[in-house]
């Protein structure tokens, strides 16, 4: 009995050691999350969540802001890297822009110019020395990519933003400017690398469904390096892992 109870540890071990993790999921509650370099100006950021799916490429993230001096943002931008802080990047990564201004929210990819944020979406005659937009996708256009885009005033008080959605087409794009080996998109896996800027008093314009201007009246940000994540394992390894188990135990009672 002790001999069949090894074996099936050992192969309860080894399925556990094959289990592929395909989304990396990111959580950060205040108070109880390390602290990263915020700023509330804009809103006091009370949790946050995200997650990328690397089979998928199911991109989400949402964060949940209390009301500060009776500020709450009204969108945000947001690169985020595989571990790195994102800001400055000498390779580019994929930037968002919600806007939540009005009651019908938008969502708006480009790749970060390595520069401040609110300069990836210009196009080269909107202001001097500003690269060209590397542009990937708007909800205006293409909002089949989009599966959720939220800006919800709960009953609390406090606002959630946020979004989720399909980015196959962020991680297979080229992008103009860095290296393209270098190309990371929206993904992130054991750690991430986060740049992100809450903003009130927003008021946005587009131009052939992309932004022409995304200006504020107050930021806050959340910055910071190599937060670690927790991964989700693929779902057949672990109901094949379960089988496993259950096969082992069955066999134990007999």
């Amino acid at each position: 009995m002790k001999k069949v109870f090894l074996v099936g540890a050992m192969v309860g071990a080894s399925m556990l050691s094959m289990a592929t993790d395909p989304q990396y999921n990111f959580e950060w509650i205040r108070g109880i999350s390390a602290d990263p370099g915020i700023n509330d100006t804009a809103g006091k950021l009370l949790n946050a969540s995200g997650s990328f799916n690397t089979i998928t490429n199911t991109f989400s993230w949402y964060g949940t802001y209390q009301a500060k001096n009776g500020v709450l943002p009204q969108g945000f931008w947001l690169a985020v890297s595989p571990g790195a802080n994102p800001k400055g990047s000498n390779d580019e990564l994929a930037i968002f822009y919600l806007d939540g201004s009005s009651s019908n929210a938008k969502l708006y990819a480009y790749a970060y110019n390595g520069q401040n944020g609110n300069t990836s979406y210009y196009d080269g005659s909107a202001a001097s020395g500003t690269q060209a937009p590397d542009r990937i996708f708007s909800s205006i256009n293409d909002p089949s990519k989009v599966l959720d885009i939220k800006v919800q005033n709960n009953a609390d008080g406090t606002r959630t933003l946020g979004f989720s959605i399909d980015a196959t087409s962020i991680q297979n794009h080229t992008p103009k400017y860095g290296n393209p080996a270098n190309w990371t998109g929206a993904a992130f896996g054991p750690k991430v690398g986060i740049w992100w800027h809450p903003v009130a008093g927003l008021q946005t314009s587009t131009q052939n469904g992309w932004l022409k201007n995304y200006s504020f009246s107050k930021q806050g940000w959340f910055d910071g390096e190599n937060f670690t994540t927790t991964p989700t394992p693929e779902p057949a390894t672990m109901i094949a892992l379960g089988a496993g188990l259950l096969a082992f135990a069955r066999r134990r009672r007999a």
